[in-house]
């Protein structure tokens, strides 16, 4: 349909439906949708009340404790981190909404933690790291990525425990949760530094629906027309 057979001259200049659709749908034809990227730290976190002490992380997800009720997470941490007592464990908590509908969800994250951590995405535990060696102190950072694909690499070469696979699928609509769980496995400790950022697609379904619900309307106008 072209666009000088849009524009029908009279007096009450009506365009008709079938038009509108297409004029509706020129902006959003031919371009990629872009993700919508938030990027997070330590001060976006919520500290809970629970404290743990002497628990030893390993390669093993199933080392790492379970997760504290979700309202023991009222407390806000010092912007200079977290202070971990000798053998002491603390779990810090980030929110964050994605869209109904999203895709091609990426994930990077890092942090310093003394002296190890566990990682969990709603839940699940996905990253470990279980050594305690000072290289975990500087660049890079113990951490990793996810790529749209849905592929996690440990960008790092410091972890213990990567969820390499199926990652993605953890991820939902709504409310999801990051949870950090940091340990100290000697004399004192702590959570000093967390850096990472999700980035997801919208599915553009409203407009979607719009742009049906119009292109019906055209038709059933032009079948009056026609039955006319």
């Amino acid at each position: 349909m072209g666009r000088g057979n849009c524009l029908q001259r009279g007096p009450s200049m009506r365009v008709p439906a079938g038009c509108l659709m297409f004029m509706l749908a020129g902006p959003f034809m031919g371009h990629g949708a872009s993700a919508a990227t938030t990027s997070f730290d330590l001060t976006d976190f919520s500290l809970s009340t629970t404290v743990l002490n002497g628990v030893g992380l390993s390669a093993q997800p199933g080392s790492a404790p379970a997760l504290p009720a979700s309202d023991t997470f009222t407390l806000v941490p010092d912007t200079a981190g977290v202070y971990l007592p000798r053998y002491d464990g603390r779990f810090l908590r980030y929110t964050f909404q994605l869209p109904t509908g999203f895709r091609d969800l990426e994930f990077a994250f890092e942090t310093l933690v003394n002296d190890t951590f566990a990682l969990y995405v709603n839940g699940t535990v996905v990253a470990i790291q279980a050594t305690t060696t000072t290289v975990n102190f500087v660049d890079p950072l113990p951490g990793f990525s996810l790529n749209a694909a849905g592929t996690a690499t440990d960008t790092s070469g410091k972890l213990e425990y990567l969820m390499t696979g199926g990652m993605q699928s953890l991820f939902v609509k709504g409310t999801n949760a990051l949870t950090l769980f940091g340990t100290d496995t000697l004399l004192y400790g702590g959570i000093s530094e967390i850096n990472g950022s999700i980035a997801a697609v919208p599915e553009p379904a409203a407009m979607w629906m719009l742009l049906t619900g119009l292109g019906l309307t055209g038709l059933a106008a032009r079948r009056r027309v026609a039955r006319g």
